[in-house]
């Protein structure tokens, strides 16, 4: 192909091909092809974007490339301190940045450590660090293309989470110190975004099984799921004395957030715009962040459930995504925001047991 530099790898065998056309651009990724020629090249699903400079072992069970940082601006997790409900103390400031997205942050229910899920090894994937961010652990749940949204029980030791194993995304749980992941739902729609119920007995989720999305409930112990709202809903969270769900309704461009009875009931809007997983219900209010102003700016604020008032906590310079976590003592909070300059370079990506 004039023009293109062919970057590629042969197999041990010599049957097939790793390659690249340096070139094409963030598009190009790495491709599998048969050197017969008998079947059309296939693309590696997990380095599709700015992958290139493929390498493979003597044995052929370990694949290394290059991952160029261009393309979509990096996502990192970031932490505002606070000394009372709706009160800040200084800046933000990165809490967990890799040179890859890192989001939907959760504080475990002692504090001490945080769950997110990161793209930090080519795939989204379960992470577990400490509360400052170090010591970052990868919970090896690489069931599909994506795990993420992991949410901690009560009592600190498992994890919800959704994963896409088979192209379809379902509801898992799991120890929070790693193991083998047990499935919780098993429906052709899309399955996500679980989160614990207070007394830890069940599981609310957000599913599309009736042609849209409703927020549904199920057994951590599994069991049938139930149905909870029935004129649509989102990601949920149980409120702190366990009476109530809130949970956002619309798209993700064009989000409200709802209430209703933990058993079902008349339902009521609490908040015209929430971006979706972007909020926290706490004794006594909500932290949250609207859809950008129009001027395009984000903020995290709070409603007070005393006053009925929303107050902004603080703005964000980035632009905000999905993920909002306060932590138990009430002093800080998670979010995650979009990089403000464009970052560039490359990292070295290692994949054992290629095949």
């Amino acid at each position: 192909m004039e023009g293109f530099n062919l970057e590629h790898a042969w197999t041990p065998n010599g049957q097939e091909i790793i390659f690249t056309l340096a070139g094409l651009g963030s598009t190009s990724g790495l491709w599998r092809a048969s050197v017969s020629g008998a079947n059309q090249p296939e693309p590696l699903a997990f380095a599709q974007q700015n992958a290139h400079s493929p390498a493979i072992s003597p044995k052929g069970n370990r694949l290394v490339y290059v991952q160029g940082l261009g393309g979509p601006r990096d996502v990192d997790i970031w932490r505002l301190m606070l000394s009372g409900p709706g009160i800040v103390v200084g800046e933000p400031a990165r809490c967990i940045a890799s040179t890859r997205w890192d989001q939907a942050p959760q504080y475990s229910p002692d504090g001490k450590h945080i769950a997110f899920e990161s793209r930090r090894n080519g795939v989204y994937g379960i992470w577990v660090c400490d509360a400052d961010g170090s010591n970052a652990m990868d919970l090896f749940v690489h069931l599909g293309t994506s795990s993420g949204t992991a949410h901690w029980s009560p009592d600190g030791q498992r994890i919800a989470f959704d994963s896409d194993p088979e192209g379809n995304t379902d509801i898992y749980v799991m120890r929070s110190s790693g193991g083998k992941p047990v499935r919780l739902t098993n429906d052709p729609a899309c399955e996500v975004a679980p989160t614990w119920s207070r007394d830890g007995k069940w599981i609310f989720f957000a599913s599309a099984k009736t042609g849209r999305f409703e927020t549904w409930k199920v057994p951590a112990a599994g069991g049938e799921a139930v149905q909870v709202t029935r004129n649509g809903g989102g990601p949920a969270i149980e409120s702190p004395d366990g009476r109530s769900i809130y949970y956002t309704k619309g798209d993700y461009e064009n989000s409200g957030l709802w209430k209703m009875p933990v058993e079902g009931g008349k339902e009521t809007q609490v908040l015209p715009s929430v971006i979706m997983r972007a909020f926290a219900v706490v004794t006594e209010g909500i932290y949250f962040i609207p859809q950008p102003d129009a001027d395009s700016r984000f903020s995290i604020q709070f409603m007070s459930f005393s006053t009925g008032k929303v107050k902004t906590v603080a703005p964000l310079p980035g632009g905000a995504k999905e993920g909002l976590s306060l932590s138990p003592d009430g002093r800080s909070i998670l979010f995650c925001q979009s990089d403000t300059n464009q970052k560039s370079g490359s990292d070295q990506m290692l994949v054992e047991n290629f095949r």
